[in-house]
């Protein structure tokens, strides 16, 4: 480590690798278009088509689950709507060990729509909203736990059909 005497301030420790990162950082916000004045970095011809390109894309993929719940609901597809949750969004534990699993949630069913995965209540919150959306009358309630289901049939992993077009 060198030591640096600031001017009538002491001495502040001052390594190199600080040093050059420093510098370095300094003279690469020099070179940057946006960081001299210069304003912002002009739009290339096209950069906005390939923009909306790759976002059609996205959202036509089977895994943009937000995608595919919205065309479900306009097509007020029930059945479709409820394999959509039950195979393609997956349960997640309670945030807390001692966490009710019927009343337990994480991120809300917004969450766990985007993310693929949830709780069990966020789950079936997540149904509820498009079920409602669709215009049916739906209310999230506990139930008594089936004998022919089990904890590993629940949260075992369904993943998605690939293929290429």
């Amino acid at each position: 480590m060198a030591r640096v005497r600031a001017s009538g301030y002491g001495a502040a420790m001052l390594d190199r690798r600080t040093f050059l990162l420093g510098a370095g950082a300094a003279g690469a916000a020099t070179l940057w278009p946006g960081c001299t004045g210069a304003g912002p970095l002009p739009a290339l011809p096209g950069d906005f088509d390939r923009l909306r390109t790759l976002q059609t894309a996205v959202r036509g993929s089977p895994d943009h689950l937000a995608v595919r719940a919205a065309d479900l609901i306009a097509s007020k597809d029930a059945r479709g709507a409820v394999a959509l949750v039950r195979e393609r969004v997956a349960v997640l534990p309670p945030p807390g060990a001692l966490d009710d699993v019927t009343q337990a949630m994480r991120w809300g069913a917004d969450g766990a729509l985007r993310a693929g995965a949830g709780t069990l209540r966020e789950r079936a919150e997540l149904l509820r909203a498009m079920l409602e959306a669709m215009g049916a009358t739906a209310k999230v309630k506990a139930a008594t736990w089936p004998s022919g289901l089990t904890a590993q049939a629940l949260a075992a992993a369904r993943p998605p059909a690939f293929r290429l077009e």
